[in-house]
C-alpha cells in the first residue's frame, strides 16, 4: 500500500530560531529603508556635498536638496539608476521574506508545507541585489564624484560614510546573518523530513 507523502512542518523547528530569524529580517528591512536617506557619503570639498541614492545636499542642509540625476557633470546616471533598482528590489524581497517568516510563526499551513529551502534562497537573492547595488554605488558613483571634485594634481578628496551608507552595509551584514539562520532551517528541516520518512518506512 503506497505511503502518504511526507510534508515538512516548520512548527517542528525551534521557535526561538524562527523568532530570531524574523527579528534579524525586520532589522535588515529597516536598515534598507534608512539606506534611502540623504547622506550615503559626504565629500570634504569647498561646499561639502552629501550624496545619496535620491538626493545631493550641500553644507549639511538636508532640507534643500536636488536630484543626483540633475547633475550632469559626474556622468554617473547609469550606475545611479542601477543602484536604485537593485536596492529597491532588495527592500521588496526583504518585505516578502518578513511576511513569509511571520506567516510561518503564526502557523500558516501554506508556508509551513513548503520546502524549507525557500527562506535561504530568498536571503541569497537579497544578498545578490544588495552587493550589486552597494558595490555599483561605491565603485561608480562615489569614485566618480570624488575624482571630479579633486583638484588637478592633488590627492583625491576624502569622502566619509553618512547614515544612509552605514545603514546599507549594516543591512547587508544582517542579511548574511539571516542566511546563516535560515540555512540552519534548511538543514534541520531536511533532517526532520528524513526522520519522518524513516519513521513511515518503519511503520510499514
Amino acid at each position: 500500500m503506497p505511503k502518504n507523502p511526507v510534508k515538512f512542518n516548520r512548527g517542528s523547528l525551534d521557535n526561538n530560531l524562527a523568532i530570531l530569524g524574523l527579528f534579524v529580517t525586520l532589522c535588515a528591512l529597516v536598515s534598507s529603508g534608512f539606506a534611502q536617506y540623504k547622506d550615503w557619503f559626504t565629500v570634504q570639498s569647498s561646499r561639502t556635498p552629501a550624496f545619496s541614492l535620491w538626493h545631493v545636499c550641500y553644507n549639511g542642509d538636508f532640507g534643500n536638496c536636488v536630484d543626483p540625476l540633475s547633475l550632469d557633470q559626474y556622468d554617473y546616471d547609469a550606475a545611479l539608476i542601477s543602484s536604485r533598482l537593485f536596492l529597491l528590489l532588495a527592500i521588496v524581497l526583504l518585505a516578502f521574506l518578513t511576511l513569509l517568516a511571520s506567516a510561518s510563526l503564526l502557523g500558516s499551513q501554506k508556508v509551513n508545507g513548503t520546502s524549507p529551502v525557500i527562506f535561504p534562497a530568498l536571503c541569497a537573492f537579497v544578498l545578490a541585489t544588495q552587493i550589486l547595488g552597494n558595490s555599483i554605488f561605491e565603485g561608480s558613483v562615489r569614485i566618480r564624484v570624488t575624482r571630479y571634485l579633486t583638484p588637478y594634481g592633488q590627492p583625491r578628496v576624502d569622502s566619509v560614510f553618512g547614515w544612509a551608507g552605514i545603514s546599507a552595509w549594516v543591512s547587508f551584514v544582517l542579511v548574511i546573518i539571516d542566511t546563516i539562520i535560515y540555512g540552519s532551517y534548511f538543514v534541520f528541516g531536511s533532517r526532520a523530513m528524513n526522520e519522518l520518512e524513516h519513521h513511515g518506512d518503519d511503520e510499514e
